[in-house]
């Protein structure tokens, strides 16, 4: 009996994965789980992608301000495409491009290639997961700018060391603030 259940489960396993690869589907463990259990992978909205990957960036102790900045690129996106309940697998490469347009006409560059690093974090959770079918991302290059850093002169150091201030903390926070500029520690 147990030879004959098993025999059974393998012809089910091998006709789902014959009907993954025939829709192009990645073969993962999750996606062959959720055939087997639901005759076919769970479609998956926009909206449920991102809060899936948000509580794994949770889990991991991710700092309040960095798990922000995921979740405004979710209310961006998801207010650009102007569907929360929108199918993970009907996003097309041209909506990735124009999001990214829309970022570079409200942001400097490399903020809005901030914005989109997040957002290719994303999907490809949705790729390594079996979620999605095809990344959006394939076409898409992210551009940074690089920034000229701007040093202070001798002069305007001298003149931050010179200058009398009002109490001690500011002296104090002078003085920290001229050994970061004299030993090159970030600020």
């Amino acid at each position: 009996e147990i030879e004959e259940q098993l025999s059974k489960w393998r012809s089910k396993v091998n006709t789902v994965m014959n009907d993954m690869m025939d829709e192009d589907l990645p073969l993962t463990a999750t996606g062959i789980r959720d055939m087997l259990r639901t005759g076919g992978i769970k479609s998956y909205t926009v909206e449920k992608l991102f809060d899936d990957y948000l509580k794994i960036l949770r889990g991991r102790g991710m700092t309040g301000g960095s798990y922000r900045k995921y979740e405004l690129v979710k209310e961006q996106f998801i207010e650009f495409i102007g569907d929360k309940e929108r199918q993970l697998n009907s996003i097309k490469d041209s909506e990735i491009s124009d999001f990214y347009l829309y970022l570079n006409s409200r942001y400097q560059i490399n903020s809005s290639a901030s914005y989109m690093a997040k957002l290719k974090s994303f999907f490809k959770y949705g790729m390594e997961s079996g979620r999605l079918r095809k990344s959006p991302f394939v076409e898409i290059k992210i551009k940074r700018e690089k920034k000229q850093i701007e040093y202070l002169t001798d002069a305007e150091l001298h003149k931050i060391r010179t200058t009398e201030l009002s109490t001690t903390a500011l002296d104090r926070i002078r003085d920290i603030f001229l050994l970061q500029c004299y030993s090159g520690l970030s600020f």
